[in-house]
């Protein structure tokens, strides 16, 4: 009175297996592939004044920030800003360009870039200074 189990004695076709095993490894290494030239790809911009640009397109974003001038001939750039004084965010605009400042030198490697962060309405130069290499090389505060 024992039931027989029915086995599955199906054998695997293996033409059909070995098409399948090539087409997934063929779909895995594209995607390692493109993945892989993404990655190491690089973003390098020809021209100076793009970078410029792309870089510190963030800083017209913030607060107070009026305008930002560069000149990639000089390496130089102008930061001019108006604070609001009925404002309640305490933004530091010194730090800010100091950070504006690293992070573009970041990108250009082994040049001496001059930040210039000036007031706008009294045409007054807060601060000046000069980054090379993610460091800022010197300072100057106005008296």
């Amino acid at each position: 009175m024992r039931k027989n189990k029915k086995r599955l004695n199906r054998r695997i076709n293996p033409e059909k297996s070995n098409k399948m095993i090539w087409a997934v490894s063929s779909g895995l290494l594209i995607l390692f592939v493109t993945l892989f030239i993404t990655s190491i790809g690089t973003d390098s911009i020809s021209d100076k004044t793009e970078l410029y640009k792309n870089t510190l397109s963030y800083i017209n974003k913030i607060e107070g920030i009026t305008d930002v001038e560069s000149i990639p001939e000089i390496n130089s750039v102008k930061i001019f800003y108006d604070p609001d004084p009925n404002s309640r965010s305490m933004i530091d605009y010194k730090k800010m360009a100091v950070f504006a400042g690293v992070k573009l030198s970041n990108k250009l490697k082994g040049e001496k870039i001059t930040f210039q962060l000036i007031r706008k309405l009294e045409k007054k130069v807060e601060l000046t200074f000069s980054v090379q290499d993610g460091k800022v090389v010197s300072k100057i505060l106005p008296e």
